[in-house]
């Protein structure tokens, strides 16, 4: 099965998407992305590749740091939703047997926790912006944005880190949902639906009928005693290590993560660049803070090719 195969975003409406900080769109998948397979995967790109789908931490923080002081000086409140980014958290498969063995299916850890958006009716409308003659959208790898008005604060802040609107959209709001489609293609794989069959089966021999999946054990084990939460996971660890649940399922996973290293590997210059630049405006940042930002608005231009 090839990586991206499908890349929609359904049944969300933009406003749902910006008050959580999650802004995307559905596009056409280009035939040549089944022209690249998945190869065997060397660890070495797995973290640039996590370095290449992520904008640095420091960068956000600042952007929206920029997004609060430009709303307040329209007379509004927007606080953008803080999310969690890590491939591994995004590619969700479970807990590892590892990690069942140390904390079982306790809470995860607080550093861990993502915080949602919060705002009034008039810092959305000064985040979202009122201006639609000046209404754009940027695509990169055939995910768009969707309509984002150049005055807005949402745009003004990719514009005030990134160097413009256009680039750091790509990086910043793009470039994540490019994780999120690695783990719907990993689920939908034929190997991982297997692998996930023969854990079911082990479960309902060990009398655990009530789960489908192991990424819903620790939800499930929530609604249950304590003592049928203990024999869940002891089964739970007993059927993945039983089937090499752990092992199977992070070589599929690490070569989806290959494919889309050679995917984006021909825009890592540009990403890196901007990814360059944002920090060094972190720093100006901190020297001079501003609350409004001039917007280029990006000129209509063909998506460029995933091969």
């Amino acid at each position: 099965m090839s990586l991206l195969t499908s890349h929609c975003i359904k049944g969300v409406s933009i406003l749902s998407l910006l008050a959580t900080g999650l802004l995307t769109g559905c596009s056409t998948q280009p035939e040549n992305f089944s022209e690249l397979p998945t190869q065997k995967p060397k660890p070495e790109h797995i973290s640039q590749l996590s370095s290449w789908i992520y904008p640095p931490a420091e960068a956000e923080e600042a952007r929206r740091g920029f997004v609060e002081r430009c709303v307040k000086q329209a007379g509004g409140s927007y606080k953008e939703a803080v999310l969690h980014h890590d491939l591994e958290d995004t590619v969700y498969t479970g807990r590892t047997t590892e990690e069942l063995k140390e904390t079982g299916y306790g809470p995860e850890p607080a550093d861990k926790s993502q915080q949602i958006a919060d705002f009034d009716q008039k810092g959305l409308d000064a985040y979202i912006g009122t201006d639609k003659t000046q209404q754009f959208q940027v695509t990169f790898m055939d995910y768009t944005s969707g309509g984002i008005s150049a005055d807005g604060c949402l745009a003004q802040s990719y514009e005030y880190i990134y160097g413009s609107a256009e680039n750091g959209i790509k990086v910043a709001l793009l470039a994540p949902q490019f994780g999120q489609a690695i783990s719907e293609e990993l689920h939908a794989d034929q190997t991982y639906i297997d692998l996930q069959n023969a854990w079911k089966t082990c479960m309902n021999d060990a009398g655990i009928t009530s789960l489908e999946s192991t990424d819903q054990a620790v939800y499930q084990s929530s609604l249950v005693d304590a003592e049928t939460a203990e024999k869940m996971l002891k089964s739970d660890i007993s059927c993945r290590e039983g089937n090499n649940f752990d092992g199977a399922v992070t070589e599929l996973k690490h070569s989806y993560y290959e494919s889309m290293y050679k995917r984006l590997k021909q825009f890592s210059n540009d990403i890196e660049e901007t990814h360059q630049f944002a920090l060094e405006r972190v720093n100006a940042d901190k020297a001079e803070p501003k609350d409004t930002s001039s917007v280029t608005v990006p000129t209509t231009s063909p998506s460029p090719s995933a091969s």
